[in-house]
């Protein structure tokens, strides 16, 4: 993400027009948007995927929401010690070696 902020003493009045031309902002909004939209799809569409998966359906979707349930408060405490940055790159890393791990197995 770029952290670049608009010069001090410049009074912004947070129009529509003025926000995307600040080139900083227009590219996170990019960005996190892909970002977003990525993680959604891959998370919904695992609930679609669990059929597919070698085993009993039933066991899988136990085994996912456990998961789940653990990794909730893991990644509550590993954002408060770490910070968002590291998180959000802990968590896209698991969840791209899990993604591969599950189209490779």
């Amino acid at each position: 993400m770029i952290d670049e902020s608009p010069e001090e003493g410049i009074k912004l009045k947070g129009t529509l027009k003025e926000l995307l031309s600040f080139r900083p902002l227009v590219i996170n909004l990019g960005l996190m948007s892909f970002f977003w939209a990525a993680c959604s799809f891959s998370f919904y569409m695992l609930g679609f995927f669990m059929k597919y998966l070698k085993g009993d359906i039933f066991v899988n979707t136990l085994m996912g929401a456990g998961g789940e349930m653990l990794a909730v408060p893991i990644q509550g405490f590993m954002y408060y010690k770490l910070g968002p940055k590291k998180t959000l790159t802990i968590a896209f890393g698991i969840g791209f070696i899990g993604s591969l791990l599950m189209t490779i197995l």
